[in-house]
């Protein structure tokens, strides 16, 4: 019988300078009935070695050598080695609270969610920020924990500091997508939002997700920023076969501020070609300034809400000014 409560999966490349913090947070949980999934995606420096070396010291660690594929099939191959009731996922250069797995696996099995959430840090340049949920707990209690109903919940395509039930996960079918640079992760954690009855959060920070090495991925300023638009094409297409139509509000909100992401990180020579794009998307999915748009009313939304209406316009005189007083639109009290 399988006693394994939560599999973690940690693709990992090239990580050697932040992966024994990663590895000493994961191996000392107080949930012991984990096992942890390293999957070496074709490292050439030191990581494999220190891989070895705890699976060597930790018996629940298993770990795939693979050559390089990208992180997307690194966790497909997760998810199709792991037994645990839930799935987690942990980058390479994050580390974790030593009770996060028997906390968000504790409140799983009380309310038998399928995904349990933390709140989280966001590390950089030596400071850390809070990223807090409480928002969309207070909206999701109001229909059982279920986002039918809940059209201002804001859907995120954050991953990491939450668990997700495995036998969800397999009965919808739910993998990572192939050839997506950016945004990669995205229509994993929308169509598993979209696909799960029970979605709940705790309030306590758990996860510190570093932004100092994905920095040169996930913010790079060249044409890789196009797949943003791309993913918001699948995420589309995927409501639209499905007939979740009634998901619509936050969908197209999500979609939209994916777009507006892509826009602000690309390069200054790719810009006209994206927004061009960008127009096309709206026009192929009829998103007008009547379509119904989850929003939230808080001063941090602001920025979203002027964006869809800029994007939605095809105003991109409005779009890149929004986009330079961000910071000051960010802090309106």
């Amino acid at each position: 019988m399988n006693n394994i409560k939560v599999s973690i999966i940690i693709p990992v490349y090239n990580s050697e300078k932040y992966l024994r913090q990663c590895f000493d947070s994961v191996v000392n949980q107080t949930l012991k009935d984990i096992e942890i999934i390293i999957i070496n995606d074709g490292s050439t420096d030191n990581t494999l070695k220190i891989v070895q070396e705890y699976a060597t010291k930790y018996k629940n660690i298993k770990v795939i050598d693979k050559q390089n594929e990208g992180c997307y099939k690194a966790r497909n191959i997760g998810l199709e080695t792991a037994t645990g009731e839930y799935i987690a996922f942990l980058d390479s250069d994050d580390y974790i609270e030593h009770n996060i797995y028997e906390k968000l696996f504790l409140k799983a099995k009380q309310t038998d969610a399928d995904i349990v959430s933390s709140n989280y840090y966001i590390s950089q340049d030596n400071k850390l920020k809070i990223v807090d949920f409480s928002s969309s707990a207070k909206l999701l209690k109001k229909t059982n924990n279920n986002l039918i109903g809940a059209e201002n919940v804001l859907l995120d395509a954050i991953i990491w500091s939450r668990i997700f039930k495995r036998q969800m996960l397999i009965d919808k079918g739910i993998k990572f997508h192939s050839d997506i640079y950016m945004a990669d992760d995205a229509f994993f954690q929308i169509v598993t939002m979209l696909n799960s009855e029970k979605i709940v959060y705790i309030p306590d920070i758990l996860y510190t997700y570093r932004i100092s090495r994905k920095d040169s991925i996930t913010t790079s300023y060249n044409e890789k920023n196009f797949d943003c638009i791309k993913v918001a094409k699948e995420i589309m297409d995927y409501v639209i076969a499905n007939n979740m139509k009634h998901f619509m509000p936050q969908v197209v909100a999500y979609v939209l501020r994916l777009n507006i992401l892509g826009y602000n990180r690309i390069g200054r020579f790719y810009k006209k070609q994206y927004f061009k794009q960008m127009c096309k998307f709206i026009d192929d999915y009829s998103i007008t300034s009547r379509t119904k748009i989850a929003f939230v009313k808080k001063p941090l939304y602001l920025y979203h809400w002027f964006g869809f209406k800029a994007v939605i316009h095809k105003n991109r005189f409005f779009l890149d000014l929004l986009i330079k007083t961000r910071d000051f639109i960010k802090y309106i009290k």
